[in-house]
């Protein structure tokens, strides 16, 4: 036989092949039992998309076959959509009503909606028709552990162990909960157990490789991830887990080689999840765009990452010129999330959202005057006019309506303290005074731009601690608590590594640093909730001064809770201020109504200097003849305010500098004010 005649036969043989495969294949696309076969195996193998797909298919020929409609139900638990599942296992439950797996599957699902009554009832059916059925043990088990009743829930999957000692699930639920109480060594001897009895099986690999990452053994992680992956190739969540082991073992090239694999995964959760460590691994490895790019792609995938958002940020405000389009668009954002907050008149909120705008794109004068116009709502004019002043003279707006506001507001302040004290406040603070474009008018001092004493503050978290889903959102989330407590006036938080192993560590950095008080703060981060505890010590001594616990849930929790601890720091530390000069028996403090000070409130004097911070408690301590007298206000701006001075004693030994706090012990010795 010639060549060519050789050559002809094989290819018509693999013209019969191909059509063959393709005949076959059609078949299967056109059987419902084939299609939820192949559905099937690719939910076993974590593939819920495809699998999704494969159901439908196989009910879109046969609408009353039962077993797809119960595969859906089950990936759709999975993938956390709680609706489309119930739905789906109740259409199964039509046709299959004697299954108890479904009920099981329904009281699970209900679990997942909060629905913990309907849960209940559908495990108490099973087990009235089964009074063994593991299944439904488990999930009253589950449903001790939604109430908090972690412990009660060992005992059932301790109960089950009992009848069935080799049960996987009870044996890995018993290593969860006893690991999430804090009993480790328990939690490990469960896990022992489990690989003991089920060494085929690559989850119990990968929660072990889990369980030693979350104790730092990094090796025994590395080993037994790679163990679950050699068990299923394609096991995505292994795959990333080892990554971000990798990652932190400083082998960055096989963190993203790793990491990038995994992007080929058809859940979106995977890719999501790669993209946001790409973005870490990048920052990492100084290659800041290509870290925003990823951060962006997170993005692109789940809106809502408020982390992988933060994260970005922080790269665009330390490394990217303050000019370049990343940070325009990035604060975009914020503008528009400050305007549909003013809109809906949350403007302690709006407000927030305008600043770190401006922080990412400072040349942006839509936002400045968004920004300004938030304290002309919260009956700021002073605060309104220094900031339509900035667009004005440092922007060059030509925006009539600056321009406009500006004369007005400058017209109505001429009968403010700031003005009546302008040349007095000139004098101590070396600061210019502010022109109207007519030469005719007069000056008005900047009282904004006295500088108050801060308490200064330092930020720690110790990772080990924290329960995160975005590895390193820790660190992260410490930075964006930062320019928080930056945008208060009092608070001045020191730059310093937020990462420490112990206590220890913190008080000994804190100490070198100097600072007033240091946090030491707890991050626990949920599908569907995030919660801060920030605990506060005083430098000086290290003592625990107190705990702010916040807890939030919805879309914005994140920013929502950090927003609300910040401003709980600020309530809890006791205001201060300083007597800024005087004439005769009046005198100026730098406190107003932006600081809560009220017409008639009365405040100590303290010698300057004398002031501690008490050991005890978030609160001053002072000796008795270090009170110099009193300042009764009368009229209070609103970053300054003027008052009568009552001296304590005969001699008048009150003095500009002199501290000025909220405090007032009552003695009957503090006389009128009068001179000497």
């Amino acid at each position: 036989m010639t060549n060519n005649g050789v050559t002809m036969r094989r290819i018509i043989i693999i013209v019969m092949i191909i059509f063959f495969s393709y005949s076959v294949s059609a078949q299967h696309d056109k059987d419902p039992i084939a299609l939820f076969v192949n559905g099937h195996k690719a939910q076993v193998l974590g593939e819920y998309y495809k699998a999704i797909e494969l159901y439908k298919a196989s009910l879109a020929l046969n609408q009353d076959y039962a077993s797809p409609m119960k595969g859906l139900a089950e990936c759709f638990y999975y993938l956390d959509e709680y609706e489309e599942a119930l739905s789906y296992v109740q259409k199964s439950k039509k046709y299959d009503k004697t299954n108890l797996d479904l009920y099981n599957l329904e009281g699970m699902i209900q679990i997942g909606r909060g629905e913990f009554d309907l849960a209940r009832s559908e495990f108490e059916y099973v087990l009235k028709i089964e009074p063994h059925n593991i299944d439904a043990q488990f999930g009253l088990a589950e449903l001790d552990i939604a109430h908090g009743k972690k412990r009660e829930a060992a005992k059932k999957f301790m109960e089950t162990l009992r009848n069935s000692p080799n049960n996987r699930t009870a044996l890995l639920e018993l290593a969860g909960i006893y690991e999430d109480l804090g009993e480790y060594e328990t939690a490990k001897s469960y896990l022992e157990l489990a690989l003991k009895y089920h060494s085929e099986d690559p989850w119990v690999h990968y929660t072990a490789g889990k369980y030693f990452y979350k104790m730092n053994y990094l090796r025994l992680a590395d080993y037994y991830l790679k163990t679950a992956i050699a068990l299923r190739t394609h096991f995505f969540e292994a795959k990333q887990l080892l990554g971000i082991v990798y990652f932190i073992t400083g082998k960055y090239d096989d963190a993203k080689a790793l990491m990038e694999e995994t992007l080929v995964s058809s859940n979106p959760d995977h890719q999501h999840f790669a993209r946001y460590c790409l973005g870490l691994f990048n920052d990492r490895t100084g290659q800041p765009l290509l870290a925003i790019e990823q951060y962006i792609k997170a993005l692109d995938l789940k809106y809502d990452d408020e982390i992988a958002r933060i994260a970005s940020e922080n790269i665009a405000k330390r490394e990217i010129d303050i000019k370049d389009h990343i940070r325009k668009n990035l604060a975009h954002y914020h503008f528009l999330e400050g305007l549909l907050l003013e809109e809906q008149n949350y403007l302690s909120q709006a407000l927030i959202e305008y600043r770190r705008s401006l922080m990412l794109d400072y040349d942006s004068e839509a936002a400045r005057y968004a920004y300004a116009g938030i304290f002309k709502k919260l009956k700021f004019p002073i605060r309104y006019l220094m900031e339509l002043k900035v667009l004005r003279d440092d922007f060059k707006s030509k925006n009539p309506e600056v321009l406009d506001e500006f004369e007005l507001n400058l017209m109505h302040l001429y009968d403010s303290v700031s003005y009546k004290w302008r040349e007095e406040l000139k004098a101590v603070t070396g600061e210019e005074s502010i022109a109207d474009t007519k030469p005719d008018k007069e000056e008005i001092f900047d009282e904004y731009s006295i500088q108050q004493k801060r308490y200064t503050v330092l930020l720690f978290t110790e990772p080990g601690k924290n329960d995160v889903l975005h590895p390193f959102a820790d660190r992260i989330l410490l930075d964006y608590f930062k320019d928080l407590l930056l945008g208060y006036r009092t608070i001045l938080p020191y730059d310093n590594e937020y990462e420490i192993s112990s206590f220890d560590s913190a008080f000994r950095t804190a100490n070198e640093k100097k600072s007033d008080y240091f946090f030491i703060i707890r991050i626990e981060e949920k599908e569907r909730s995030f919660e801060i505890v920030l605990t506060l010590y005083l430098t000086r001594t290290g003592s625990e001064m107190g705990t702010v616990r916040v807890y939030k849930t919805g879309n914005r929790r994140v920013q929502d809770a950090f927003v609300k601890c910040a401003a709980e720091i600020h309530d809890l530390l006791p205001l201060r201020g300083t007597l800024l000069t005087r004439k005769s028996n009046k005198g100026i403090i730098d406190l107003g109504s932006f600081q809560g000070i009220k017409q008639g409130d009365e405040l100590l004097i303290i010698k300057k200097s004398k002031l501690k911070l008490d050991h005890k408690k978030i609160a001053f301590t002072y000796v008795d003849s270090d009170v110099l007298g009193v300042f009764k206000v009368t009229i209070p701006d609103e970053n300054i305010s003027e008052g009568i001075i009552r001296k304590k004693s005969f001699f008048d030994f009150i003095n500009p500098e002199d501290e000025i706090i909220f405090e007032l012990k009552e003695s009957s010795d503090i006389a009128d004010g009068t001179d000497n």
